[in-house]
């Protein structure tokens, strides 16, 4: 059944595609309407200019594991509603994409919808966070501290220890 609506929604969207423009109604239009939508996204020059623009402070990360870049790609999301920082690995392009609001709610900031094995709340020092993950990694995880919401992704996941490091500072576990 799953695999026939499948086939019927590709079916209906290949058709649509294909509608020529006296039927659409706009003139043809309809992709380059869709290729001139703007980028919500602005890239700004630092943090601190993110900062200034978006109108509040951010909490940084403590650490990043691995090869991931410590300079991020700094960006606003509607001007200011959300700052947005990419952390990369410069050899295979995984990315750790941190992003906090004052508007947003951490779940829409968040935006993977994903069912995940692991769903649940934890506490590391004073923070609850809600991590979602798999298999021993988190994919996910949101918290708001000081009237700000955070979201941190992680293409490939990180493990729990990753996460306390990244938001608590490298423990010493000598």
């Amino acid at each position: 059944m799953r695999l026939g609506l499948l086939m019927a929604s590709a079916i209906l969207l290949c058709a649509v595609g294909n509608v020529p423009a006296a039927e659409t109604g706009d003139g043809g239009n309809s992709e380059a309407k869709m290729a001139a939508m703007a980028n919500p996204f602005t890239t700004v020059a630092s943090l601190a200019v993110a900062e200034e623009r978006a109108g509040f402070r951010i909490s940084p990360l403590k650490a990043l594991p691995g090869d991931y870049g410590e300079e991020p790609v700094v960006m606003l999301f509607k001007g200011g509603k959300m700052i947005q920082l990419i952390y990369e690995e410069p050899l295979d392009g995984r990315r750790i994409v941190y992003r906090i609001s004052r508007s947003m709610t951490p779940d829409v900031m968040n935006g993977d919808y994903s069912e995940y094995d692991r769903d649940e709340k934890i506490s590391l020092g004073s923070l609850s966070l809600r991590v979602k993950g798999s298999e021993g990694v988190v994919y996910a995880a949101e918290w708001s501290q000081g009237g700000l919401n955070y979201c941190l992704l992680a293409d490939d996941g990180i493990d729990d220890l990753e996460l306390e490091e990244m938001l608590l500072g490298p423990q010493d576990r000598g």
